[in-house]
């Protein structure tokens, strides 16, 4: 599945064939939504634990993302939203905190309005820098399963 509309489709076969779907499984499908916003964002790894939302971006200093347009409208993002976020840095690792956040549904929301707006200066950014120069590269990122922990934190391995 890589989008919304197949996860839909995939939950509504699930449900014609075993009936309503449990809580648990709801909230895998919740984890892989957060999972996909997260990877549109830059995030390399994302853990939601004690309140806590937190993004790590991509461990390597000198990957391309660093100069993309992406990365400086998170910048920008930080700057323009101090309330809801705060960049920090640990062990040589950039992440991007966001508190009070209490469950999977509430960090899809908050993380789904930070992309919303990330991605629509994007995508001007991009159309102003193809009329007047030349777009930004794109960085591709591969990814690793989704693994929950009995600890009620959620730890999503982006790369």
């Amino acid at each position: 599945m890589d989008n919304l509309e197949e996860l839909e489709k995939y939950k509504m076969q699930l449900v014609d064939r075993f009936g309503k779907i449990p809580y648990a499984t709801e909230q895998l499908f919740k984890a892989i939504q957060l999972r996909w916003i997260a990877k549109e964002i830059g995030f390399e790894k994302l853990v939601l634990k004690q309140k806590k939302l937190i993004g790590y971006f991509i461990s390597n200093p000198n990957s391309p993302y660093f100069q993309s347009t992406r990365f400086t409208n998170v910048l920008n993002f930080v700057q323009q939203n101090p309330h809801l976020c705060k960049m920090k840095e640990k062990n040589d690792k950039l992440s991007l905190v966001f508190e009070n956040v209490t469950s999977i549904h509430q960090a899809i929301t908050l993380l789904y309005s930070s992309r919303t707006e990330l991605v629509q200066k994007t995508c001007l950014n991009t159309l102003f820098q193809t009329v007047l120069y030349v777009p930004n590269a794109v960085v591709e990122f591969a990814f690793l399963p989704i693994s929950t922990h009995l600890n009620q934190s959620l730890t999503v391995p982006l790369n």
